[in-house]
């Protein structure tokens, strides 16, 4: 089966283009320039051209935030996805360096820094660590123990999971962006072949 091709309006793109130009992050800075690459090289070139001299209008307030080391976060952000325990160097607020096996729960990008949440086996708690303040972090081959993961404040804000950007249903009404999850529109949820 194929998929119609996406035909994003000028303001859709320049939006996309905004919110992706607020991906400065080191985890997803490469693929959020590759996402906006495919959807320009898909658009006719008038409705670029309108897209462009959009995007030219708006101007963003970014403040400067530390960037944790690329390979750190790289290794962060595998231990959190893959679901394992991750050995840290961590440096707090005062200085002080730590040595701390943690079990990875979340990835938090704010506008103050990118943070890691974590259960910690030294404090026996969840944490909240500046992945800038991590100096070294290696990945350990043992799983994570399933337990709750709370949804951690930090820098005095609440957190959330965007789980919603994927499920863009939950997002606006169906009849709004002509989506339907339908039997007849999806089709059967049966593959081919049984």
């Amino acid at each position: 089966m194929s998929l119609p091709p996406l035909n994003f309006t000028p303001r859709e793109a320049a939006a996309v283009a905004v919110a992706l130009s607020r991906s400065e992050h080191v985890l997803f800075k490469k693929d959020a320039r590759s996402a906006l690459q495919k959807i320009m090289a898909a658009m006719p070139e008038r409705a670029l051209d309108e897209a462009r001299t959009t995007a030219e209008k708006v101007r963003l307030l970014v403040p400067p935030v530390p960037d944790p080391d690329t390979e750190i976060a790289e290794a962060i952000w595998r231990a959190v996805r893959g679901n394992h325990v991750l050995r840290i160097h961590y440096i707090d607020v005062g200085g002080v360096e730590t040595v701390r096996e943690v079990e990875p729960q979340h990835v938090v990008v704010g506008p103050n820094g990118s943070y890691l949440t974590a259960w910690c086996h030294l404090r026996g708690d969840d944490r909240v660590f500046r992945m800038d303040r991590i100096t070294e972090a290696e990945r350990s081959p043992r799983p994570t123990r399933p337990r709750p993961a709370p949804e951690p404040v930090v820098d005095g804000h609440e957190t959330k999971l965007p789980a919603s950007a994927l499920r863009p249903e939950n997002l606006l009404p169906n009849s709004e962006i002509g989506l339907s999850r339908t039997t007849e529109t999806v089709g059967s949820a049966r593959r081919p072949g049984g």
